[in-house]
């Protein structure tokens, strides 16, 4: 089943964070996306920015229980990695296993 975020009650959907939250709570440096609103993490090795283009509500009897969920199918719009991630022909190395 597909809704529209109109549909989703608005307790429900959370705004992106203030820029300086990830700095506050984990100490972390916010950095400026190229495309999306969210700010990304400098220090994290890999970014995805996209965009929502479909919310699928998810049914099941234990999840109503929790009080129900949604699950955001997504467009990833780009890609950030760490240069030492990169392979030749611009493939992310499965492997590299950093942390």
């Amino acid at each position: 089943m597909t809704v529209s975020l109109r549909d989703i009650p608005k307790r429900r959907i959370v705004a992106s964070p203030p820029a300086d939250l990830p700095r506050e709570v984990a100490e972390l440096t916010p950095q400026e996306s190229e495309l999306v609103r969210p700010h990304r993490v400098k220090e994290c090795p890999v970014h995805m920015e996209a965009r929502v283009t479909a919310m699928h509500k998810l049914s099941g009897e234990k999840l109503q229980e929790l009080g129900g969920g949604f699950a955001a199918e997504i467009e990833v719009l780009r890609v950030h990695a760490a240069s030492d991630l990169i392979l030749k022909d611009n493939y992310i190395d499965p492997r590299s296993g950093r942390r």
